[in-house]
C-alpha cells in the first residue's frame, strides 16, 4: 500500500494503522525532509498542538512527532516525488471512531478494505460530527479546497483534511460508505437541537413547547383578557388574532434558524465568514 507525493508540502493520511508506527519506520524515503501534525487533544507543553518531526543529517527523523498513525492527518514536505509505502502485512485495523476538539482537527479519511484514492461522500464521513466546513490542499497547484455540508462533494481515502466543527466530539470512520444519510433538512434539524448539548436542547424543547401552545391556544382564547382564564399574561394575548402573529413568527424564525442556508448548517451560532482558515503557524518554517 502506497501514498503518493508530490513536491513540496503534502497533506495526507494512512488508510491503516502500520503495525510499528515509529516514523523513522513508516517513512523511510528520504526526500521527505520533514512531517509536522496538529493535535488539539494531546498538546506539547513547548509547541502546543503542532508536533513535528525533520530529517538530520543522519538520515534520522527528529522532533516531537515519533509515530505515525491512521488517527491523524499529516503535512509531508518532500523534496521530490516520493512514496509512503505501508507492507501489506504489516497493517492494523483502522480506527473506529477519531476524538475531536471543538474547532480545528487535521483528521485522516480511513475507510476498511478502501484503497487510496478512493471517494467517499463528505457528507456521510463527517456526517455523525457537528462539521461546518473542511479543507484540502493540493500541492501541485499550491490552493485549497474548501467542502461544505450538503455540497455533493468528495474526500479522498489518503488525504488529510482540516475539519472544523462546533462541539468536541467523535467522527466516527467505520465502513461510512455504509451510513445511511438521512434527507435534510428535517434529521439534521433535529440533530442540531436535540442530539447535543443541555442548553440547546433545553431552549428547543422550551422554543417547541411555546410554539405548540401559541398555535393551538387562539381556538380557545380569542377573544380572551388574562383576568377570565388562568393562564400567564404572555400566554394570553388574546384580542385579535394579529397579536399572534408576532410571537409566532419569532419562535419559527427561532427553530428553523439551522436550517436557513444563508446562516449555515449551524444557524445563528456560526456563519461561514466568521470561520478562520485552517492553522498554518506549525508550516511558518518549512521551505
Amino acid at each position: 500500500m502506497q501514498i503518493s507525493l508530490k513536491p513540496g508540502q503534502n497533506l495526507i493520511s494512512l488508510p491503516r494503522n502500520p503495525v510499528d508506527t515509529a516514523i523513522n519506520e513508516v517513512i523511510k524515503d528520504l526526500t521527505v525532509r520533514s512531517v509536522i501534525t496538529y493535535d488539539p487533544l494531546n498538546p506539547d507543553l513547548v509547541t502546543g498542538p503542532w508536533k513535528t518531526a525533520a530529517r538530520g543529517t543522519d538520515g534520522k527523523f527528529t522532533g516531537n512527532l515519533t509515530s505515525i498513525d491512521s488517527n491523524h492527518g499529516y503535512w509531508v514536505n518532500a523534496k521530490n516525488f516520493a512514496t509512503v509505502a505501508i507492507p501489506l502485512l504489516g497493517l492494523r485495523a483502522t480506527p473506529t471512531t477519531i476524538a475531536l476538539a471543538a474547532g480545528w482537527n487535521l483528521v485522516p479519511i480511513v475507510v476498511k478494505h478502501a484503497a487510496p484514492a478512493t471517494l467517499i461522500p463528505a457528507d456521510s464521513y463527517f456526517g455523525g460530527t457537528s462539521w461546518v466546513t473542511a479543507f484540502t490542499f493540493n500541492p501541485q497547484t499550491n490552493e485549497w479546497t474548501r467542502i461544505v455540508p450538503e455540497s455533493s462533494m468528495n474526500v479522498v481515502v489518503g488525504k488529510g483534511y482540516w475539519l472544523y466543527v462546533a462541539e468536541a466530539g467523535k467522527l466516527t470512520v467505520d465502513s461510512p460508505l455504509k451510513k445511511t444519510i438521512s434527507p435534510w433538512p428535517v434529521s439534521s434539524w433535529w440533530g442540531w437541537w436535540f442530539r447535543d448539548g443541555r442548553v440547546k436542547r433545553a431552549v428547543g424543547v422550551f422554543a417547541l413547547a411555546l410554539l405548540l401552545l401559541y398555535t393551538l391556544l387562539p381556538m380557545f382564547t380569542f377573544d380572551a383578557v388574562p383576568s377570565d382564564l388562568s393562564l400567564p399574561r404572555f400566554l394570553v394575548v388574546g384580542g385579535t388574532w394579529e397579536q399572534y402573529v408576532l410571537p409566532v413568527a419569532t419562535l419559527l424564525i427561532i427553530l428553523l434558524s439551522p436550517i436557513l442556508r444563508k446562516l449555515g448548517p449551524q444557524g445563528f451560532e456560526l456563519e461561514p465568514s466568521s470561520i478562520p482558515q485552517p492553522p498554518q503557524s506549525g508550516l511558518d518554517n518549512e521551505e
